[in-house]
């Protein structure tokens, strides 16, 4: 078969509706270049693979059932079938601008070997990186909005696997270490404001912020094996003039030690001591809850979920610590 320009790969885990929104957006590309999508199956079991037969679209559809083995082996598995000089990724629940990679070739063709673009959620201008200004941050390589050449791709190995644990269901930084490979290799990386998508928002309810939160146990992998790169880069907020590295990994070690000193004061009966520390604790809690709520995290409530939110601390402290010790890379606690 004939080579195409570019490649579009969209990994797809059971939201049937939402990829077909997906397509429909990528039906819409105002490019002149011929591409093709690869929709990569990761063991769904909403017939998403049955919805997609005679699906008609401007541009060839390509579907692959897998196991169900993460998304670093999903993104490796479409690539391996692919056939573009140029790979596009995106995910099944984001709505892609219609001039995304007429825009992205444009990076593409002035030189850059990556495009990573702007992600913002859907129906607003809020950016999905908050806290970082779109214009000076640093590449993100967030794989819902991401080109390159493919020998970018291919020069470092693609996607890790080990960044999928497949027993407990948890999936976490295999796209900072697959941008930390690229960076160390010395590609030209451009960031591009002006490509944009639209990505839902995510982990508001407790449920879905408990799940994300488990996963920094795999925060030690990345840690082991880009230990500078890590210490720079993840998780960097700015405020105004100021750079705060992982601001709520120290929320998090401020309320276990809290919880320690109010457990210790009420054991020697200093009662003043352990509501203090019961205070800063739940101050820290609500720091933590509105990362993921914003604002309506300062609404007082006495409900399930803001009884929740004030243990999450301490199962991202539990998430980190059983990291550190299963990869043996204790320098993620300081």
């Amino acid at each position: 078969m004939a080579d195409v320009d570019v490649s579009v790969i969209v990994p797809t885990y059971n939201r049937k509706a939402a990829l077909k929104a997906c397509l429909r957006s990528l039906d819409e590309q105002t490019v002149a270049a011929t591409f093709e999508v690869v929709v990569v199956d990761d063991g769904s079991t909403d017939g998403t693979v049955a919805s997609l037969v005679g699906y008609e679209s401007r541009f060839e559809l390509y579907v692959i059932a897998a196991e169900h083995l993460g998304p670093s082996n999903a993104r490796n598995l479409g690539i391996s079938k692919a056939r573009g000089r140029i790979l596009a990724f995106t995910e099944d629940d984001v709505v892609v601008g219609p001039e995304w990679l007429e825009r992205s070739l444009r990076y593409i063709d002035s030189g850059a070997d990556v495009v990573d673009g702007r992600t913002v959620y859907v129906g607003t201008d809020r950016s999905v990186r908050r806290f970082e200004d779109d214009a000076t941050r640093p590449p993100a390589f967030i794989p819902c909005n991401l080109v390159l050449r493919r020998q970018v791709y291919d020069a470092v190995g693609g996607y890790d696997p080990a960044f999928f644990d497949s027993v407990r269901g948890l999936y976490f930084r295999e796209d900072s270490d697959f941008a930390f490979r690229v960076l160390d290799a010395g590609f030209d990386v451009r960031v591009a404001p002006d490509v944009v998508v639209e990505h839902p928002v995510q982990f508001v309810s407790f449920r879905d912020a408990t799940r994300h939160t488990r996963r920094y146990e795999l925060d030690a992998l990345l840690h082991k094996k880009h230990r500078v790169r890590y210490r720079r880069s993840i998780e960097m907020r700015n405020l105004g003039r100021f750079t705060i590295p992982r601001p709520m990994h120290y929320v998090c070690l401020i309320y276990g030690l809290s919880i320690l000193s109010a457990v210790v004061s009420t054991i020697l009966g200093r009662g003043r001591s352990t509501i203090t520390c019961a205070v800063l604790a739940w101050g820290c809690s609500t720091l933590y809850r509105f990362r993921y709520q914003g604002p309506r995290a300062l609404r007082p409530r006495f409900d399930r979920e803001s009884a929740g939110f004030l243990v999450l601390p301490g199962v991202y402290l539990y998430s980190i610590c059983r990291g550190a010790l299963r990869y043996r890379s204790f320098g993620v606690l300081r």
